[in-house]
């Protein structure tokens, strides 16, 4: 695994200027903005340039997608979906951050937040979440490395997701992108089913959600 250490190094007083102000525009750090003009120029593919590489090609697979706004944070540290629900009206909100060091199988996380304070909308969170770990933790086990990581703090309104890859398997940049996308599709549409009614009892979300493992979706 790639460390990262401190470095002095002499430099143009002008020539760190133009960098800073590079740097503003692209909503990123100094150091951030040093590190991806190496890499460009020694065609090297840092952790970070992976990182905006996956950020991409999520915002380029989900612009077409009906029913979310997406954005990458400005510092390019997480990439965030925003979704709505016809029933009750609580907005759903995704931020998708990828590790610096993807090392092993662990290399990312998924929170998910809903927005709303009314009672039937944190009951059915609950429900729901509750649901869908249990159901995650049933046929994930084996498919990927380790127990799923998934939590749910009524607290705060929070569902986090640890995201996974098969050990000893190299995934490009765009295949992770699929994978993360594919996933929140399919949790924002088996979430809106239950807030909907369309599900009478967690077996008929178990239903879609054993067709999309058999799809390939979700197994992340």
């Amino acid at each position: 695994m790639a460390g990262r250490s401190l470095y002095s190094i002499l430099l143009d007083d002008d020539l760190i200027a133009a960098v800073d102000r590079l740097a503003q525009r692209n909503g990123i750090t100094r150091s951030a903005m040093i590190e991806s003009l190496i890499s460009d120029r020694i065609s090297y593919i840092s952790p970070r340039n992976r990182i905006n590489e996956i950020f991409d090609d999520i915002d380029r697979l989900m612009s077409g997608v009906e029913g979310f706004t997406s954005w990458t944070e400005p510092d390019r540290t997480a990439y965030q979906l925003k979704s709505g629900m016809a029933r009750y009206r609580p907005s759903v909100r995704y931020k998708v951050k990828i590790y610096d060091h993807m090392a092993g199988s662990d290399f990312g996380e998924l929170d998910v937040r809903i927005r709303s304070d009314e009672p039937a909308v944190l009951a059915a969170e609950e429900e729901f979440f509750r649901a869908f770990c249990r159901l995650e933790r049933i046929y994930l086990a084996g498919a990927i490395p380790e127990d799923i990581s998934c939590s749910l703090d009524m607290r705060t309104g929070r569902f986090r997701r640890g995201l996974r890859l098969a050990a000893g398997v190299d995934h490009s940049s765009s295949e992770i992108a699929q994978k993360i996308t594919d996933y929140v599709n399919m949790l924002d549409t088996l979430m809106k089913r239950w807030f909907g009614r369309e599900y009478l009892t967690v077996s008929d979300m178990e239903r879609d959600y054993i067709s999309y493992l058999e799809d390939g979706t979700g197994i992340i």
